[in-house]
């Protein structure tokens, strides 16, 4: 296989650029951190992300429904309804989202994970394909 922008023969599938350029060690000390170092080609080879629009939403429906039942709850002073009132809508709104929206992410996410296994880098011009 030739690369489409160069026609050098130089070319490789960028999960497999990824893996041999990434290095994970594990630390040797109870609750040390793993240390990864990636060369510069395989940072640029790397996988997709999953968004992180999950964790916004949440973030943004907990503060809104804490808001609102405090404006709701302060003038009678009843603070255990308005936990009450704040653990509900946050829970609830936060199921919904991720069943609903959740699934199309993750659908989204495994296409773009496919193509990024299916796809080719050329180390002579640095084009994707």
């Amino acid at each position: 296989m030739n690369c489409p922008n160069c026609g050098s023969s130089n070319i490789r599938k960028k999960n497999i650029i990824y893996n041999e350029g990434t290095i994970t060690s594990r630390g040797h000390n109870r609750g040390s951190q793993n240390l990864t170092t990636q060369t510069k080609l395989a940072r640029v080879c790397c996988p997709p992300k999953q968004s992180l629009h999950n964790v916004w939403f949440i973030v943004l429906c907990i503060s809104g429904v804490s808001v609102l039942s405090y404006f709701l709850f302060k003038e009678t002073n009843i603070l255990s309804l308005s936990l009450i009132v704040f653990i509900v809508l946050g829970l609830l709104s936060s199921f919904i989202w991720s069943v609903l929206l959740g699934k199309k992410e993750k659908l989204l996410f495994k296409e773009k994970y496919k193509n990024w296994e299916e796809s080719w880098f050329c180390l002579s011009c640095g084009k994707s394909t």
